[in-house]
């Protein structure tokens, strides 16, 4: 019999994403520790989080990092995080086909100059090239509507591993009941490939395009070229591209039973209750299951119901769901599918305190509290941190 917590932390980084989790043994010694994207617009709020996080004087290894995707608020203070004590054992990305890397650099460039900073990162992994602190790069496949895309993807040492996308998890054997399960859903868009071509960063004649083309364009300081191709091909804006993972326990495992692999004991804190937008027991309600799934900025309107197929008819996992983040920071245009809601869920929002984008819309907070979900929006103020604990009793 052995007992583990598991602690789970949605950080106060403002408008970003930087959230840990931590399996430690019952001394207190960390078993494994994931982390799940780590960028903001606040960045001081995310620096405080991140030194509060490592370890003073000893190195902490992160056995899972995951990046949703790569727009700056998401990605901006990695390097921050990757500092001498600290290494990564195994960083999961969504794949780098060239329309991803290109819808992604596009993209950056809507908030000027300044997005288009860590860009150097993407060109490193697009290059397959060695990133410090790193040791084992994956490429998440991108499913497609049927969720049987099989093949090949390049690991970062140009290895060559098969994947079939139903079938891409992650599990450690310290932590034997749990598992990763990342859900990339991207739709390439052939509008914006096109404008590309047109202005000079393609070959017409065989329909592709040279993103080293891109990225140096970019070096050399015309971003405003880049920019005015994405308002082109989107004149309303677009965001198709972050990459959900599930963290739970895994399907076989069985709770709550007297007979059962496991049993575990919730208590969770959240100091502002002004930021609870429905009256609740946080632990009365994470009781049912451990289950989170990170959403970063995914679509949720128009891809839900795929999101959902793939974690029920894949994996079966979609009813241990019982924190979810809400996605794209509460936004309103793309970010709400009422399906995501089809039952009661502790739902969370990352956001700042003066959100410039107006995150998280009111009507979205109405439309997941009116569906009985609990809401926490955990702003740049540490008073705002959610935290979950786990003790768990493996049998």
């Amino acid at each position: 019999m052995a007992h583990i917590r598991l602690e789970r932390t949605i950080w106060p980084v403002g408008h970003g994403a930087f959230y840990t989790e931590q399996f430690k043994d019952e001394n207190n010694h960390v078993l494994f520790t994931a982390v799940y994207d780590c960028g903001s617009e606040q960045e001081k709020a995310l620096e405080k989080c991140i030194k509060e996080f490592l370890p003073e004087k000893e190195q902490l290894i992160i056995d899972a990092l995951f990046i949703s995707h790569f727009h700056d608020d998401h990605v901006n203070k990695l390097n921050y995080l990757l500092q001498k004590n600290v290494s990564v054992r195994n960083l999961f990305i969504p794949q780098l086909t060239d329309d991803y890397v290109l819808s992604i650099l596009a993209t950056n460039t809507t908030n000027g100059r300044r997005g288009t900073a860590n860009n150097s990162l993407l060109e490193q992994l697009y290059k397959r090239q060695k990133v410090d602190h790193i040791e084992t790069i994956y490429e998440v496949p991108q499913i497609n509507s049927d969720y049987v895309h099989e093949g090949e993807y390049r690991g970062i040492d140009n290895a060559k591993y098969k994947y079939q996308a139903a079938q891409f998890t992650f599990a450690d054997p310290r932590i034997p009941f749990w598992v990763y399960v990342p859900c990339n859903i991207f739709v390439p868009s052939d509008s914006l490939k096109q404008e590309f071509i047109k202005s000079g960063y393609g070959d017409q004649a065989n329909n592709e395009v040279d993103v080293d083309l891109v990225f140096d364009a970019l070096k050399n300081g015309l971003w405003k070229d880049i920019q005015d191709i994405y308002k082109k091909a989107f004149p309303k804006g677009h965001n198709e591209y972050s990459m959900t993972v599930y963290s739970g326990f895994a399907q076989n495992v069985r709770l709550h039973c007297e007979e059962s692999d496991i049993n575990y004991h919730v208590s969770a804190y959240h100091q502002n209750s002004c930021s609870l937008y429905y009256p609740y027991c946080i632990e009365d309600l994470l009781y049912r299951d451990a289950g989170c799934l990170y959403t970063g900025d995914f679509e949720a309107k128009n891809h839900g119901q795929k999101l959902i197929q793939f974690y029920t008819q894949n994996f079966n996992l979609w009813d241990k769901v019982q924190m979810m983040q809400i996605p794209h920071h509460g936004s309103f245009k793309d970010n709400y599918y009422k399906g995501l809601y089809d039952y009661r869920k502790l739902t969370f929002a990352s956001t700042a305190a003066n959100d410039k984008y107006g995150h998280p819309h009111v009507q979205t907070l109405a439309n997941i509290s009116t569906m009985g979900c609990p809401i926490v929006v955990v702003q740049d103020n540490k008073a705002t941190t959610l935290i979950t604990m786990y003790e768990i009793t493996t049998i």
